[in-house]
């Protein structure tokens, strides 16, 4: 496998303030998506074996200061192990194996294996090695719906 490269990319917004283009990189859009619960709810190995996972049996938690809460029901089936630590997201420059330039994560400051990051509708997936989710190990994560407030406070408005 080729050496990754990290890079730093941005793209163009625009703020609805004053119009003025803002610089979003890839790296921020994906922290802004990522922060929230998820729950596992699939783990493929590369070779065809996929587990499946029921709600709450293991919830990765996203911080905005960059902490991850991996916690939930059933320790021992899970592929991680239940920690709270800080994650870092970065640029992965896979031009020189042409896979393009994607946003990838570390999930702990200790680890040295990026996943790529990649979201569609409510589901997140991760995976290995800048590889395709199917020829490589990955994730897949189910955004956790937060339930409506049912109680409301009232209007302070006189």
């Amino acid at each position: 496998m080729g050496m990754m490269l990290l890079s730093t990319i941005g793209l163009t917004s625009c703020n609805n303030d004053d119009e003025t283009p803002v610089e979003v990189s890839g790296v921020e859009k994906a922290q802004d998506q990522l922060i929230g619960s998820w729950n596992l709810i699939e783990k493929m190995n590369g070779q065809g074996i996929v587990t499946l996972f029921n709600p709450g049996e293991v919830v990765f938690t996203f911080s905005k200061n960059n902490e991850l809460r991996i916690a939930g029901i059933n320790e021992e089936k899970s592929p991680f192990r239940f920690q709270t630590s800080h994650y870092l997201c970065a640029t992965i420059d896979g031009s020189n194996l042409n896979q393009g330039v994607k946003t990838g994560i570390l999930l702990d400051e200790f680890s040295s294996t990026f996943y790529i990051i990649d979201f569609k509708d409510d589901k997140l997936f991760l995976y290995r090695n800048n590889e395709e989710i199917i020829d490589g190990e990955g994730y897949t994560f189910q955004r956790v719906q937060t339930e409506p407030n049912l109680n409301p406070r009232p209007s302070s408005r006189k």
